[in-house]
């Protein structure tokens, strides 16, 4: 299985430490790449940040939505979660969702 998470910021040490925690908790059949969005502010701290993150997301996704197996937005807000599982038949997944459903 080919994961891709994607950090929907420009932060590099931040996609640098989300790749460290997935290489730690990925099966090992499991093939994990770790991406930014290089266009996107460098944080996701407002609903402007929030909007340019999806639109240099959805352009990016529309390259990457056939070469990996499922998707992860490492990013607590979810940005782009919903536009993303609505024109992909394959996972995505927030991890803000994902952890208010953990249990």
């Amino acid at each position: 299985m080919k994961i891709l998470c994607i950090n929907p910021n420009s932060s590099q040490e931040v996609t640098e430490g989300i790749e460290k925690i997935c290489r730690k908790y990925s099966l090992s059949d499991t093939e994990i790449e770790v991406k930014c969005i290089k266009e996107a502010p460098p944080g996701i701290e407002s609903y402007h940040d929030a909007a340019v993150s999806v639109q240099y997301l959805l352009d990016k996704f529309e390259k990457w939505k056939e070469q990996y197996d499922g998707f992860i937005i490492a990013c607590h807000s979810d940005v782009g979660v919903d536009l993303l599982r609505e024109i992909s038949t394959k996972p995505v997944i927030g991890i803000g969702e994902a952890s208010m459903l953990l249990v």
